[in-house]
């Protein structure tokens, strides 16, 4: 009986760990990797040049500053995105729980208009 009650429960671990990894695996597969696309670093480097009074040269040494670290910058948030983003997920479902139908409509119209394609993969109810 304890060995059954023991091969259940590695069962149970195997398949918690089986689906805790096929999620990783998924979200890694499914990231947008780039934070600052290079619009936003145009756009970043137009509001440095105006409100920091840059010249050419330190313009364009500043440019390549931001260039070279965003692949730093990728790469970390590759790492981080997908425990953010479980966090985030596991605090929305929270919250919606607690809501009334009413209000969880309200909650996912808000959510919608702020981040967009964030409620996709959450339950609708």
């Amino acid at each position: 009986m304890k060995r059954q009650w023991m091969l259940l429960v590695l069962l149970l671990v195997l398949t918690l760990g089986a689906g805790f990894g096929l999620g990783l695996l998924y979200t890694r597969l499914h990231t947008e990797v780039r934070v600052l696309p290079a619009i936003e670093l145009r756009h970043l480097m137009h509001r440095l040049d105006h409100q920091l009074e840059l010249d050419s040269a330190q313009s364009a040494q500043i440019a390549v500053i931001l260039e070279r670290r965003q692949v730093v910058i990728d790469s970390l948030w590759g790492h981080l995105r997908p425990l953010v983003r479980g966090a985030l997920d596991t605090t929305l479902i929270e919250m919606i729980a607690v809501l009334r139908d009413d209000q969880k409509a309200k909650l996912r119209g808000m959510i919608a208009e702020l981040h967009p394609g964030v409620l996709h993969h959450l339950p609708s109810h």
